[in-house]
């Protein structure tokens, strides 16, 4: 009877630990239910009081940095010249050389560590609506939530034959990629069988593209987006491809020949490969500014306090240390299953053949 009970404690602890495997969640799933978006950062320079309709323009903007479920998307700096500013901000812009004023500067998130500006110019209505949506960022999040992996951007570099040419060789080596890359998991458990119960997109691997043309000026701001993510893009007038995947995270770009069949299967294979529940910050790439509210479409919410006035947003660490904690948390007892299973298993052996020694 002893024996039984024991036998039937070890199976329990084994059956009870089986579903809990981090690496069935491919990478783009992973980012989506657990990298909450980091906030970008609005700096409006001028001197002296501003007029009405730059006061509207400011407005707007501030309404648009915050999201539904109150977390922040963007802060939203004025900054008065004549009021002697700290010295990192008149750096800031004395960098700038000699612009008109009043002038909006936008800078990518704390934890890219980006020091180049995302984009900047004046400040108008026109220029704070195109700063934080453009129909390329809503087709990219339309395809998202819809349970496409990554959606591949064409930037075109204005050679047509360039162009063409890179865009022929992304979209058939994406074609493929679609066909052959598998969601992690053993055989006859797929990720998909695991995580039905799951709320949010449809878990599948599919990859699309989207073209930008360089002069659209409906797409001004996130060209410029992409061209400063990294630091020598603005040298190449090559064709650039990026990915896009989890709530608007940008992965590195493939410039010119390097948009080649081998670099396309490498990220993909990465972004539908096993999670391994990293921290957001040790991952490539940068989120990109938009207002898509992805909690809608069953992405978690991870609500940050307001910071106080002055102070820098959150790191990627700790928007992300709910989910990354959690994960922590799972592997650990998971560790402690196993070492008290190992434990129990001697334990029974010894004392059975101690029984039957004796018997």
């Amino acid at each position: 009877m002893k024996v039984r009970l024991a036998i039937g404690l070890l199976i329990l602890v084994q059956v009870a630990a089986a579903p809990a495997r981090a690496c069935d969640v491919p990478v783009f799933r992973f980012a989506f239910d657990n990298w909450a978006v980091e906030p970008y950062r609005a700096v409006v320079f001028h001197r002296g009081p501003l007029a009405a309709h730059h006061l509207a323009a400011v407005a707007a903007l501030e309404g648009m940095a915050t999201t539904e479920i109150g977390t922040t998307r963007l802060t939203v700096r004025t900054v008065d010249l004549g009021a002697d500013p700290d010295s990192s901000l008149r750096d800031l812009w004395e960098s700038r050389g000699q612009q008109p004023l009043p002038w909006l500067v936008l800078q990518y998130p704390v934890a890219s560590s980006i020091e180049d500006e995302a984009w900047s110019g004046p400040l108008t209505a026109d220029t704070v609506e195109g700063l934080v949506s453009s129909p390329c960022r809503e087709e990219i999040a339309r395809r998202i939530v819809a349970g496409e992996s990554a959606v591949w951007v064409l930037l075109e570099s204005g050679d047509k034959a360039k162009d063409e040419g890179a865009a022929g060789v992304l979209q058939a080596e994406l074609a493929r990629m679609s066909g052959t890359l598998e969601l992690p998991g053993p055989p006859g458990e797929p990720a998909q069988e695991l995580r039905d119960w799951v709320p949010g997109p449809p878990l599948r691997i599919a990859f699309s593209v989207v073209r930008v043309s360089r002069s659209d000026p409906a797409e001004e701001c996130f060209v410029s987006m992409l061209l400063h993510s990294e630091t020598d893009l603005l040298t190449f007038a090559k064709p650039m491809a990026f990915a896009v995947y989890g709530r608007g995270r940008l992965l590195y770009a493939l410039v010119g020949a390097g948009i080649n069949p081998h670099n396309i299967a490498e990220a993909c294979a990465f972004l539908t490969g096993p999670c391994l529940c990293v921290y957001k910050a040790t991952a490539p790439g940068t989120d990109l500014l938009t207002t898509t509210e992805w909690t809608a479409y069953g992405a978690p919410a991870y609500p940050v306090e307001a910071a106080e006035p002055g102070a820098e947003p959150a790191t990627a660490q700790a928007l992300a240390a709910p989910a990354v904690a959690g994960a922590t948390r799972r592997n650990v007892l998971l560790l402690a299953v196993a070492g008290i299973v190992v434990v129990l298993s001697a334990t029974v052996a010894v004392w059975w053949k101690a029984r039957r020694a004796t018997a």
